[in-house]
Parts: structure tokens; sequence; C-alpha cells
């Protein structure tokens, strides 16, 4: 890649989906090594570049969901085999099950199997997610999200209120989509989010169009600099 080519992320554009893979130290020296006087106690290779492809979408925090039918495809293998794979490397210790056909409040919008690798199993899950909470509040279903017929704190709200929570929510989800086209990163479209989109609208008058133009050059460069996106349109606030 040279210098003036951008980096592409996500499956539309046949790329991997992130930067970079934290695959947990232990995971790594475990690691079976046929003819070698230490042969380790954790994954064969071929399981290891399983949990290496999982541990390729997790977000800050080492939260991950990708599909088990993603998986087998990057990998060349039949999803029973990425399921056993990942049932391995879950019995040694370096994921753990967190949320499975929405379980937990905070991946509601996650049909499938949430993971956590597990880099310092002293950190409490919880925990974890209440540092993500902070960085992205929990997201919510679509039909939870706030909508021009709700009122607002039991008032009525006014048509101008209603039309900047529309163009709020709108922008907001170019937002998720656009940082992820960007840097393959996952940007919630929360309540948070929404919020901090309208105040864009109305505190600080910005346009829908304003707000595009300004967060898009940011989203170019992060991408540019391969740095993390901003969680949410609250930067255009500072």
């Amino acid at each position: 890649m040279t210098k003036q080519e951008e980096p592409s992320f996500g499956k539309s554009a046949n790329a991997p989906p992130s930067f970079f893979a934290r695959v947990p130290t232990r995971a790594t020296w475990d690691v079976r090594r046929p003819g070698k006087r230490n042969k380790g106690k954790g994954l064969s290779f071929g399981d290891y570049h399983i949990l290496s492809i999982l541990c390729s979408y997790a977000n800050n925090q080492g939260f991950t969901w990708p599909n088990a039918a993603t998986i087998a495809e990057l990998t060349g293998v039949d999803r029973q085999n990425v399921t056993r794979a990942l049932g391995r490397a879950e019995k040694l210790g370096y994921i753990e099950k967190v949320s499975r056909f929405r379980s937990h409040p905070k991946w509601r919008h996650v049909m499938g199997t949430v993971w956590r690798i597990v880099y310092d199993n002293r950190l409490d899950q919880e925990e974890l997610i209440d540092s993500m909470n902070i960085e992205d509040p929990a997201p919510v279903m679509e039909e939870d999200l706030p909508t021009v017929s709700e009122p607002d704190t039991g008032k009525q709200t006014s048509e101008d209120e209603e039309e900047r929570l529309a163009e709020a929510v709108v922008v907001a989800r170019w937002y998720s989509r656009a940082a992820e086209e960007a840097t393959g990163e996952l940007r919630l479209v929360n309540p948070r989010a929404v919020e901090l989109a309208k105040e864009c609208l109305t505190d600080r008058g910005l346009t829908k169009e304003q707000m595009i133009t300004r967060a898009e050059a940011v989203l170019a460069d992060c991408r540019k600099q391969r740095r993390s996106t901003p969680p949410h349109l609250g930067f255009l606030l500072i």
C-alpha cells in the first residue's frame, strides 16, 4: 500500500475489519507446536487462526461478535469446526461467552453470540461493560429509539423539536455507517448518540449537511492517521 492509498475495511471491500487483532499473549504462548520440545498446551495452529480472526473484530474492551459463518468464510473451514474451535478456546479460558440470542441487555441488537476476549482474567466482565458504557452507552433496539411521535419528558414536543429529533436520528445513523467504513470500528446509534447529534443541531445551530461535512473530515483524518474514531458526534460540540 502506497502512502497515497487509504486503507479499506469490511467485507464489502474484501478487507480486514480493523487495523490489528489483539490476541491474548497466553493463547499465543500456549499454541501447540509439533516437533518442538515445548509443544504447548493450548490451541492448534488452525484453532489459533480462528481465535485471531475473532480477535480482529474486538472492540477496546475485548468484546466481539462476528458470526460463525463469517469466520468460516475467512478461515476456509466449515461452521461446525469454527464452533468447536471457539469452544476449545473458551475451555482454555482465552474467551468467554457474554451474550447469546440477545440474552444480555448491552447486546440486544446482536442475535448471535457475543464473546469477551480474556486479556486479563482479573478484570470483571461487568466492570468492562461499565467501562464500555462510559465510552459508548448501551445500545437500544431500533424500536426503542426516540420517534417524532413520542412526547419528551411528558410534554408535547413542538414541531421544530420533532424535526430536529428526526434529523438527529438520521445523522447519527449516517455517522455509525461512515465510521465503520472509515476504520472498521463499530459506532452505535444509541440514545446518547442521538441526543448529542440533536444538540449539534439545536445548541450549535449546525445543519445536517454541515455536521456531515465536518465529520467526514475528522473520519478521513482518523483513517489517514490510523486513529480510533470518536464514539459519536459529540466532538462537534467541542
